[in-house]
């Protein structure tokens, strides 16, 4: 699954039997800014919670992933180790105060080995219980593979509406470059429209140099190449992105790049037709941004 865009969300899972046990492993995920996971193992399985939590950050990089697994195990496979000393003083302590306060009944290994601290359950697996990892490691590997298979499903499908976008962007980008020129013409012809009907029926007079210079200060603080050539600049980064996996967090960056260069030209435009568009950029920034935050 090399170089395959990724979502962060995803399910799988998988089970495994053969007559003595019988495992069920579910694995989910969901969108997180950094790996997360949380897992649901039965005690007897607890001891392998470090591995399965290693198979599964070996595959995800970002996301909060739920682990759970069900099984059936025989009773030779239950892990618990006996502690013999807590046992004697549960039951030296019984004995005194059987004896003490005269009670009736009997002190029973069944309800001694009930009392906390008598049955230990065992974290580290013993020789014999390493079988069972062999058995584990199959379906949880099967799940793994499974939630995989759906997030790449979900991640193509998400880069191909990012690239329409992008593709959208990069066309209202060259439209607004192309304009620009336009537009300044435009807006110099509407200053000396208005300077001459302000001027209209004054002693004063309006030089042409007077004018060259206002409209000069005016393209000055309106250009916006530098804009244009940095969104383009981005939408090349962001199409090196959706070809390799495990750039979510670079993603999200070049889409707020993206917002911030939109949001300048805003900020310097003069002119009603290009404004419509850099509205329109906007909206599909937004978009991509609400997609980018779904790639691992």
């Amino acid at each position: 699954m090399a170089n395959t865009l990724k979502s962060m969300t995803g399910f799988g899972r998988a089970t495994y039997t053969d007559g003595q046990i019988s495992l069920e492993v579910e694995i989910r995920s969901v969108n997180n800014r950094f790996i997360k996971i949380q897992s649901r193992i039965p005690d007897r399985l607890s001891g392998f919670q470090a591995e399965l939590e290693a198979l599964i950050r070996g595959s995800i990089r970002r996301g909060s992933v739920s682990l759970t697994i069900r099984t059936e195990l025989p009773p030779e496979a239950s892990a618990a180790r006996l502690q013999p000393a807590v046992l004697k003083r549960y039951h030296d302590m019984a004995k005194e105060a059987k004896k003490k306060f005269r009670l009736p009944g009997e002190i029973t290994i069944q309800t001694l080995f009930g009392l906390p601290g008598v049955l230990e359950p065992m974290r580290d697996p013993s020789p014999a219980d390493r079988s069972i990892w062999k058995r584990l490691e199959k379906p949880a590997k099967g799940a793994l593979a499974g939630l995989i298979r759906m997030r790449v499903k979900e991640g193509q499908e998400i880069a191909r509406d990012i690239q329409r976008r992008a593709k959208r962007i990069r066309t209202l980008t060259n439209k607004i470059e192309d304009r620009a020129p336009r537009a300044m013409l435009e807006y110099a012809r509407r200053l000396r429209k208005r300077i001459r009907s302000l001027m209209d029926g004054t002693a004063k007079a309006v030089t042409s140099e007077d004018l060259a210079r206002e409209i000069a200060l005016v393209a000055e603080r309106c250009d916006i190449s530098e804009e244009i050539q940095r969104t383009k600049s981005h939408l090349g980064q962001m199409a090196t992105c959706l070809s390799k996996e495990g750039e979510g967090r670079r993603l999200e960056f070049l889409v707020q790049e993206l917002f911030r260069e939109a949001s300048t030209m805003a900020a310097k435009n003069i002119d009603g037709p290009a404004a419509a568009m850099i509205l329109d950029l906007r909206s599909e920034i937004d978009k991509i941004k609400e997609q980018a935050q779904n790639i691992e």
